[in-house]
């Protein structure tokens, strides 16, 4: 007991002295909106123009320096608005000062904002940066406020860094199915057409990974015999879609890991050929509490490690603090998987 604490102490204090790259993605955590806007997931809402910033991110210690882009994803958008976003940051006399990346948005979609450009463009120092904002514009009078449809978990920095764990990015489901963004559950009212995507892939990612995760909780079954399941959709010879369920449906709560490399083998999908990772309900009627961060695909299988009640794959020969940052590339250290610890052998 005491070599292994000894040892684990000695990763930890690695982790934290070696910190050189982050995390692929930092996905936004929504704050309360100032006094002429409100949020109830997934509806934005603002009665003014002014005093409606919604926070995005904070930072603590400069984080932003470390990402490259800014995506964020809105649908739904009234008649005549726009939406904005931006940064507050201190300036060169320790103030805290609005700057608006770039225009307005009126096209529901996809959006990016490159930050070395920002940062250029603005002359302002992303280290700086205190946190990033989400407001309206137009089409809001006192009588009819405007709204737009934006959840945390299609808002996001990326580095462009390689990700040995990669995390899920939860799609809308099919029409017999939900997502609340707010208790972060997942439910479905008929077992058919209630697939929702997790992960989509469009130049055959999938087939650098091992092993897929994912953690579900809170497992009620209203009508029927119940049970999830996930699955993939892959491109056959014949160029169409097809889907194919990994294993069993699943009916306890728990943490699932799922080899890739055997279920390619048992079931002669390519890897490669993977457009998406799909989560249902397998029967009836029922609901999960099922959450992005609790699910991955991971590079390696060889360090699986027992955390308590639960099992967890971890990537080998990597190290992450207590923030997601990547921190070791090629030591053997700590991994932070859902705020818990774990040690590769």
């Amino acid at each position: 007991m005491k070599t292994r604490f000894t040892i684990a102490m000695a990763a930890f204090l690695l982790t934290i002295g070696a910190a050189t790259a982050y995390a692929r993605k930092l996905y936004a955590t929504f704050g309360i909106p100032a006094s002429s806007a409100t949020y109830k997931s997934p509806t934005y809402t603002w009665a003014a123009n002014t005093n409606n910033l919604m926070p995005m991110f904070t930072f603590a210690n400069g984080e932003l320096a470390d990402y490259e882009t800014l995506c964020f994803t809105f649908a739904n958008i009234s008649s005549e608005a726009s939406v904005r976003v931006g940064v507050y940051y201190t300036d060169d006399n320790g103030a805290s000062t609005w700057r608006q990346m770039g225009g307005a948005y009126y096209s529901p979609g996809t959006k990016t904002v490159n930050l070395a450009a920002f940062a250029s463009e603005s002359n302002i120092d992303l280290a700086k940066v205190t946190g990033i904002c989400f407001g309206g514009n137009g089409g809001a009078t006192d009588s009819q406020p405007a709204s737009v449809d934006i959840v945390a978990r299609q808002v996001y920095l990326d580095n462009g860094d390689f990700d040995p764990l990669l995390y899920a990015t939860f799609g809308t489901p099919a029409n017999n199915a939900s997502y609340d963004d707010a208790t972060e559950t997942y439910s479905w009212t008929l077992g058919y057409s209630n697939l929702m995507p997790v992960f989509t892939f469009a130049n055959g990612e999938l087939a650098n990974y091992k092993t897929l995760s994912f953690t579900f909780s809170d497992y009620k079954v209203e009508s029927g015999s119940g049970g999830v399941r996930i699955g993939v959709y892959h491109t056959t010879d014949g160029g169409g879609g097809t889907w194919k369920q990994m294993g069993d449906s699943f009916y306890a709560n728990g943490t699932k890991t799922i080899d890739l490399e055997a279920f390619a083998k048992e079931s002669g999908v390519d890897l490669a050929m993977v457009t998406s990772i799909c989560f249902g309900g397998s029967n009836g009627a029922g609901s999960v509490t099922l959450k992005p961060s609790e699910m991955y695909i991971a590079m390696d299988t060889s360090a699986i490690h027992d955390a308590g009640s639960e099992t967890k794959a971890t990537a080998a020969g990597v190290a992450y603090d207590l923030h997601g940052r990547l921190t070791k590339p090629n030591a053997k250290g700590m991994v932070i998987v859902g705020g818990k610890k774990h040690f590769n052998k």
